[in-house]
């Protein structure tokens, strides 16, 4: 998994979605979309069944955010509309259970690696593991071997010390990729965790950007040239930029260049842009 070829043909994409998104290459769409899932990405192995005495276990992956419709398009071009939305406090879950549909989204990661974030990437591959180990048995209504049982317990055990703990993270070894796929990763995860707005009391203006896993965050840093890292004393590493000239190159470089497509926050950063250029003055 996470293999990379560089004349890897991208994943269909309807004509609809292209004429939505007409500055992203066809091959680069697919990385828009993993960067905005790695911000609030799930990657579970659900017990079921427990009070029937026939206990079985489920893959189960998702996806959080409060752009519906970006979740209805995710669904649709790279989930083969197998995913099911509902309502959650503030925003939208996209679930995908079972291994066929957990099938469809690691194939979709395997065409379009997360290409900076260990943490997402550890989730993926446990998820992939407990996939590929549930597809082997075949018929789910054979009873599990103690053996089976024991290594989707401890894939269990795995993901969630990854989420409590940040234990077991997997450090994988950084891939060069160009730089339109890199823009639009950049972008889905601007999209799914970015923030922009003014602060104190002269409203001086940031773009910030705040995640557990530090390589996305310096990656942004890298990607722009500009703007500062800290660790929080949460534990978070926070990217920030505040210079007014700064702040209006990462305002255009996420609306001209590798445009946002979270319809509120495209809108609003739009508005920024357009007050803070010359031309608007």
């Amino acid at each position: 998994m996470f293999g990379y070829n560089s004349d890897m043909e991208s994943e269909k994409v309807s004509s609809a979605v292209n004429q939505q998104v007409t500055l992203y290459s066809r091959r680069s769409l697919g990385y828009y979309y993993s960067g905005f899932a790695i911000g609030e990405i799930s990657c579970s192995i659900i017990r079921a069944g427990i009070k029937s005495g026939r206990c079985y276990y489920r893959p189960d992956f998702t996806l959080t955010n409060n752009d519906k419709k970006l979740l209805e398009l995710f669904n649709e071009v790279f989930g083969n509309k197998t995913g099911v939305i509902s309502k959650v406090k503030g925003a939208f879950n996209i679930s995908f259970r079972g291994i066929r549909k957990v099938s469809n989204i690691l194939r979709f990661f395997d065409s379009y690696p997360v290409i900076a974030g260990d943490i997402a990437r550890t989730k993926l591959s446990i998820l992939e593991e407990a996939t590929s180990l549930l597809k082997k048995r075949g018929n789910s209504r054979v009873r599990y071997t103690a053996s089976e049982v024991d290594s989707l317990e401890s894939l269990i055990k795995r993901l969630v010390e990854l989420k409590r703990k940040g234990v077991g993270i997997i450090e994988f070894c950084p891939r060069k990729f160009p730089k339109s796929d890199v823009g639009c990763f950049l972008a889905g995860l601007v999209d799914s965790e970015g923030s922009f707005g003014f602060k104190g009391k002269r409203s001086q203006p940031f773009f910030a950007l705040a995640m557990k896993d530090d390589k996305p965050v310096f990656l942004l840093k890298d990607f722009l040239g500009f703007g500062n890292v800290r660790r929080r004393l949460d534990g978070l590493y926070h990217f920030e930029v505040s210079k007014k000239d700064h702040f209006i190159s990462a305002l255009n470089t996420f609306t001209n260049i590798f445009p946002l497509r979270h319809e509120k926050k495209s809108t609003y950063i739009r508005g920024l842009l357009n007050d803070y250029t010359r031309e608007s003055r």
